[in-house]
């Protein structure tokens, strides 16, 4: 979804949310390429916060959880 220069991420239970929930959305950095895991519980992206696009992972199940890099020297099209 984009909102002005950055695009940001969002999880939308079909059927269920009239809206979508943030998983990484900042305006001052693109969030990009979502890929959820295939048990449902985890969300893969990317974003360039850090100056250059690298791969974070967050847990969809449990919103205090921390989000963790996954890459090591920057990354896109993150997939399972």
């Amino acid at each position: 979804v984009g909102t002005g220069a950055s695009r940001d991420v969002f999880t939308k239970r079909l059927g269920v949310d009239t809206a979508g929930t943030p998983v990484s959305a900042s305006p001052a950095f693109d969030e990009y390429a979502p890929d959820i895991s295939p048990d449902g519980r985890h969300v893969v992206y990317v974003s360039t916060e850090s100056g250059r696009p690298e791969v974070y992972l967050r847990s969809l199940v449990d919103p205090n959880a921390e989000r963790v890099q996954v890459s090591v020297d920057g990354g896109e099209e993150p997939r399972w």
